[in-house]
């Protein structure tokens, strides 16, 4: 099924748009080089970061296949098909494992509170009919709901079930997902929360999902390298450097911080500043 596991530093890609809001195929071209040259492992199309929210469906499958071309299979390609409405998912699904990603993240439904139960038969029905692996996206910050763990573990040892994105920074959580990887081997846990990259990691995570290697993906490269071969004076090098990045963009709320990341980017002549409303472009 999936021919590029996501292991390593996964990285979620901003969206370039053209200032009228059409995808920049030429700017994705540059950020790619840009990842590939910082030593990234993979790209994740179509999340937060990604701005998929704000995003028509023909938006999504223009960036999905700029970034399959410009990336020349170089790096794992993963692609965002998350929605209120099951059928969107599934279409999106088909038309991006044409196109030629490697694999699916999905966020849980996340308008109408439901039982466990309603959760677990709402992601089975996708994996049961997607053509492509599926990881399961956890992100409480947008979603305002946790997939529940029990969920989680019922469904691992779906054929289709490839692992979890969990951008949650609960840590307990973390070691109730690094468990289930142990019970089914082809469950890949990525950690989203930069608060628990270094635990993660150090605990057996398979990777990291950080949204500020979209500006310096080499410190967080360096960063899991590090981990892995228990440097720990070179571990604290490198999150002090992880949080130097944070710390130029982070503003008090997410859609701000997510501007003033593009905003940084076009001062590198890799993409635009534009962000997609209701966000707005950096100085607000």
């Amino acid at each position: 099924m999936t021919t590029r596991k996501p292991i390593g530093v996964i990285v979620p890609m901003i969206t370039p748009f053209t200032a009228a809001g059409a995808v920049d195929a030429a700017a994705v071209g540059r950020m790619i080089e840009h990842l590939i040259a910082g030593g990234m492992d993979g790209l994740f199309l179509l999340g937060t970061t990604g701005e998929a929210a704000s995003m028509t469906a023909g938006q999504k499958r223009d960036l999905v296949a700029a970034a399959v071309d410009a990336n020349q299979g170089r790096l794992g390609v993963y692609a965002g098909i998350s929605s209120n409405v099951q059928a969107e998912a599934l279409r999106a699904a088909h038309e991006y494992a044409e196109l030629g990603v490697d694999a699916l993240f999905m966020l849980p439904p996340n308008f109408y509170p439901v039982p466990d139960a309603a959760l677990e038969d709402w992601f089975r029905a996708v994996l049961d009919r997607a053509p492509l692996e599926v990881l399961l996206y956890n992100i409480p910050l947008t979603t305002h709901l946790s997939i529940p763990m029990a969920v989680v573990e019922r469904l691992a040892s779906h054929p289709r079930l490839l692992g979890m994105k969990d951008s949650e920074p609960d840590r307990e959580r973390l070691l109730a997902a690094l468990a289930i990887a142990k019970c089914h081997a082809g469950f890949h846990v990525l950690v989203g929360t930069n608060k628990l990259f270094v635990d993660g990691l150090a605990l057996g995570a398979h990777g990291i999902i950080p949204a500020a290697a979209n500006l310096e993906p080499s410190v967080h490269r360096d960063l899991c390298r590090a981990v892995r071969a228990g440097q720990q004076d070179e571990v604290r090098r490198w999150t002090a450097a992880m949080n130097e990045v944070l710390a130029r963009y982070t503003c008090p709320t997410l859609g701000e911080s997510m501007a003033k990341l593009k905003a940084l980017l076009a001062e590198r002549g890799l993409c635009t500043p534009q962000v997609l409303p209701p966000l707005r472009v950096w100085p607000q």
